[in-house]
């Protein structure tokens, strides 16, 4: 493996920053980076805004669900799909631009996502932690008020970073199978596209999870032999999910669980595996930028993380990971489609 892809498959969300400062330059040599990516037609839709405001950071905060790292961390971007550049060039040379196409959004949006992942390549090869932060699109509308963004120009997502802070061992996340797993290879690289291979998430689930059990016998969290998650992958006072998922299923299956939910690309993945099953569940809504996730009943009774979404079970108890939502969800819901 060459140090390029070693350092692109050592990637890691980090969120927590130390007070180090940067050396001159560092942010205009990541920016130049970024502009060095791919753009559709060369339109270079791309504006990176570098958001220093205390007082923004902290709206920020909330607008995301309580994201405490956006206040700490050095360093805070937020990246935007830019129409305006384009619509001024046609203003311009007198020409009148089309607006409200559906490809013009699509172009703008993959334009800033490669520019910002050039970005994030770059600065972690300079030693820097990152973390996306797309919760900023919880609000689109109050987002672009924070940020004072004309007509045309919309955020996409931000990013904090800055030199990562080094946590004892004991304390570092876990890359096991319980805290930290991509889907294998094999259910991303496919011969050609068919209805059989692209359709449904059960291939999807089930490759995944052989993934993990070859993997459990090299785990420091999960000694072979033993079926259960460890102990910094559950949730105190909540219940292992393992025990949940290897429950005796219920042909017989009605939708007596309730979800939690919420706005946010989390709650959105819960959501759109339902819908591929054609399954409908109760569902409670809550107000992540009102708050109402990091404030009583919810913390003592659903999740004491304050995070969402979150499965309530037929017995009370409560599944507080997507990962483990879709596990446990495709293994007690047997209803076709």
């Amino acid at each position: 493996m060459n140090p390029t892809v070693a350092l692109l498959t050592a990637h890691k969300s980090i969120r927590q920053y130390t007070d180090q400062a940067l050396a001159p330059g560092v942010l205009e040599a990541l920016i130049q980076a970024g502009q060095g990516a791919a753009t559709s037609s060369f339109l270079q839709g791309t504006t990176v805004i570098r958001v220093t405001r205390p007082e923004v950071r902290e709206r920020f905060v909330a607008l995301t669900g309580g994201q405490k790292h956006i206040a700490a961390a050095p360093e805070f971007l937020v990246f935007c799909a830019d129409l305006r550049r384009s619509y001024a060039c046609c203003e311009r040379h007198g020409q009148t631009p089309g607006e409200g196409m559906t490809e013009h959004f699509i172009i703008a949006t993959v334009d800033v996502a490669l520019f910002a992942q050039n970005v994030v390549i770059a600065a972690e090869s300079m030693g820097l932690g990152i973390c996306y932060i797309g919760g900023i699109r919880n609000d689109p509308a109050l987002a672009s008020e924070l940020l004072g963004l004309p007509r045309g120009v919309y955020p996409v997502f931000g990013l904090a970073w800055a030199f990562r802070r080094k946590t004892p061992r004991s304390s570092r996340v876990c890359r096991c199978r319980w805290c930290s797993s991509r889907t294998p290879t094999t259910t991303a690289r496919m011969r050609r596209s068919s209805a059989s291979t692209m359709n449904g998430s059960g291939p999807i689930i089930k490759a995944a999870r052989a993934t993990r059990r070859k993997q459990a016998g090299a785990s420091r969290c999960r000694p072979a032999g033993q079926g259960v998650a460890p102990a910094h992958a559950r949730i105190p006072g909540q219940p292992r999910f393992h025990d949940a998922l290897t429950r005796s299923i219920n042909r017989h299956w009605k939708p007596t669980m309730k979800l939690y939910n919420s706005v946010g690309p989390n709650p959105h993945v819960v959501r759109m595996f339902l819908a591929e099953k054609g399954v409908e569940l109760p569902t409670q809504d809550i107000d992540v930028r009102g708050g109402e996730n990091r404030r009583e009943p919810y913390l003592s009774q659903v999740n004491p993380r304050g995070q969402c979404p979150a499965l309530a079970l037929d017995d009370g108890q409560h599944i507080t990971e997507i990962t483990a939502i879709c596990e446990y969800l495709e293994e007690n819901i047997r209803r076709p489609r």
